[in-house]
């Protein structure tokens, strides 16, 4: 499985701006993942009131390069123009799994 970790720090963010982002990634994400080979998952989590984190699960880095120009124009619209700087991203292939 290909991990990929994004972290995103954020200018001042009010209420309303993490609430219209986090709409636009239940309204956008699901729509672009269900079609896309290798999916496995996503966690979003605000870490911080401007600060969030996106965990992406897939089957092999292929899988994931292949989805991610999809989410363009949404990261253009609605997360792009309120970032404080560059995310910084990690990823890899997972060694080691445990699953319920």
């Amino acid at each position: 499985m290909f991990v990929n970790v994004g972290h995103f720090r954020f200018g001042s963010l009010t209420d309303g701006d993490r609430q219209r982002m986090t709409a636009s990634f239940e309204r956008d994400i699901p729509p672009i993942v269900s079609g896309s080979p290798g999916f496995r998952g996503v966690y979003f989590t605000w870490v911080a009131d401007d600060d969030l984190m996106a965990v992406w699960l897939w089957d092999q880095e292929a899988d994931w390069d292949a989805a991610f120009p999809k989410f363009g124009p949404s990261l253009q619209e609605n997360v792009i123009p309120h970032l404080a700087g560059p995310p910084s991203r990690a990823s890899g292939d997972a060694f080691f799994e445990v699953m319920p």
